[in-house]
């Protein structure tokens, strides 16, 4: 019998409010598996909110300072600050060594 162990890396976004307010976020990069033990796998990372409205626009956009040398398996990316949003989309951009390594966003509705 083989089993099969899932490997990878996630990036994970939850965001706290109520309506178009914004209070606070939880944005992670969790790695499992082999992925979680490569040494170095992740430097010089930082994160960088955008923020769309219904036609694609963006209207702000907020960056993490970068967070310097590596790491691997988990990292917390600073939470947005607080704000009112506007309908549309709010999505946080992993980077790397200042390259995107990773995306994920929310759809913000009234």
């Amino acid at each position: 019998m083989t089993i099969v162990v899932p490997a990878g890396c996630f990036l994970n976004m939850s965001v706290r409010g109520s309506g178009l307010r914004v209070t606070g976020s939880t944005t992670a990069v969790e790695c499992y598996g082999l992925a979680a033990v490569v040494p170095g796998m992740f430097c010089n990372w930082s994160g960088v909110y955008r923020f769309k409205d219904v036609n694609g626009r963006q209207y702000a956009q907020e960056t993490t300072s970068v967070r310097s040398g590596c790491g691997q398996a988990v990292f917390n990316i600073p939470s947005v600050k607080k704000h009112t949003l506007r309908p549309g989309s709010m999505c946080v951009d992993f980077r790397n060594n200042g390259e995107v390594r990773g995306r994920t966003c929310m759809a913000i509705y009234r």
